[in-house]
């Protein structure tokens, strides 16, 4: 059995209509896909100022963190 997921693509020409857009969608979607190629050049160079750079984790119990997620639960979710 498929247990598809559904993912919104949201376009937009600049940052703020974007991420309304995208908090609008998520509702509707399992995942949204930020389409920055839509951004003019000036709302892009905001973007990638304002974006930062991040690390994502997950950190389970024994490795102090709050996840209680099984190591295969964790896979699924990355």
């Amino acid at each position: 059995m498929n247990s598809g997921k559904v993912c919104v693509s949201v376009c937009a020409e600049t940052l703020p209509i974007m991420l309304d857009r995208a908090r609008q969608s998520g509702s509707q979607a399992d995942i949204v896909e930020l389409r920055l190629d839509g951004l003019t050049p000036e709302e892009l160079d905001r973007f990638a100022l304002s974006a930062g750079r991040f690390i994502l984790t997950l950190r389970p119990t024994e490795q102090g963190g709050n996840s209680r997620l099984s190591p295969d639960e964790r896979k699924r979710f990355w």
